[in-house]
């Protein structure tokens, strides 16, 4: 005799946490697959940024450069940051005409060097902390069709009649609610997405090991797409920034450090959200 297994109607067991894993994986391989693109281009590069070694060398050049500094206090202190980035910034951080012609010539190329390196980068982060978007956005849809009971909510619809009658099943219904639940999330940054998480699935992610990170690479994103890369009152506000202006830090491990927190964060949420499914 066979026995049938009755479930709550919506709720689809291993096959609805299998769904969610798949979700998790596609897009950890995709973050992986976003942080190779900077290795390509740096191996493609590497014979101009060869070029930038013997440049900080040779002490006269050097002495040249800190001699011309705009602001000495200013330029100590960016000395202190990522050699790329200061690079990057000395055509303006510098009164070129103090320099001798060679000088500033070769100063104005490793600064030209140093930009294409950092857009790379900036691209490679932007890039990443939209499939983390992403990601947010595709688990949630997945967890609603797994366990639908969590779209329930006292929030009052704006739905017209003519609206409810549009649609031809129960699952398209409930694909509009978690369209009306997500899409309006990404509008008010990070905080707003925990915020959202906290109140309406019981998950802190500021537990997760890589949301600082997370975090900070977000808010970097929106000033690299919003302002050139460059620190504004926003960025500072949110990251507690309190560095010189222009772009913010960047060593040679941060790619690294937000890909490991990135991934960190995928594994976190699917973690804890599969375990209410159970």
């Amino acid at each position: 005799m066979t026995t049938r297994t009755w479930r709550v109607p919506g709720e689809r067991g291993d096959l609805g946490l299998n769904e969610l894993d798949d979700v998790r994986l596609r897009y950890r391989d995709q973050v992986m697959e976003i942080r190779g693109l900077a290795d390509v281009f740096a191996n493609a590069t590497l014979p101009e940024l060869n070029k930038i070694e013997p440049f900080l060398k040779d002490k006269q050049i050097m002495a040249a450069i800190v001699g011309a500094a705009k602001n000495p206090h200013d330029f100590a202190e960016r000395r202190k940051g990522d050699t790329l980035s200061l690079l990057a910034e000395l055509p303006k951080i510098l009164e070129l005409t103090k320099l001798p012609d060679e000088v500033a010539r070769a100063t104005q190329e490793m600064a030209k060097i140093a930009q294409r390196t950092r857009f790379m980068e900036e691209m490679v982060v932007a890039h990443m902390i939209a499939f983390q978007e992403a990601f947010v956005a595709d688990y949630l849809r997945a967890l609603f069709r797994v366990k639908p009971q969590i779209l329930k909510t006292k929030k009052e619809l704006d739905l017209t009649f003519e609206k409810a009658c549009s649609f031809e099943s129960l699952e398209e219904f409930r694909e509009y609610l978690a369209n009306e639940d997500i899409d309006p999330l990404f509008r008010g940054g990070i905080d707003e997405v925990a915020d959202y998480f906290r109140k309406r699935l019981k998950l802190n992610l500021e537990e997760s090991s890589g949301w600082e990170k997370v975090r900070e690479a977000s808010c970097r994103r929106n000033i690299i797409v919003h302002n050139k890369g460059e620190v504004n009152d926003v960025y500072r506000a949110n990251t507690h920034y309190n560095g010189p202006a222009g772009h913010p830090p960047w060593d040679a491990s941060y790619l690294d450090k937000v890909t490991d927190a990135t991934v960190s964060f995928i594994d976190f949420v699917h973690e804890k959200l599969s375990k209410q499914m159970k």
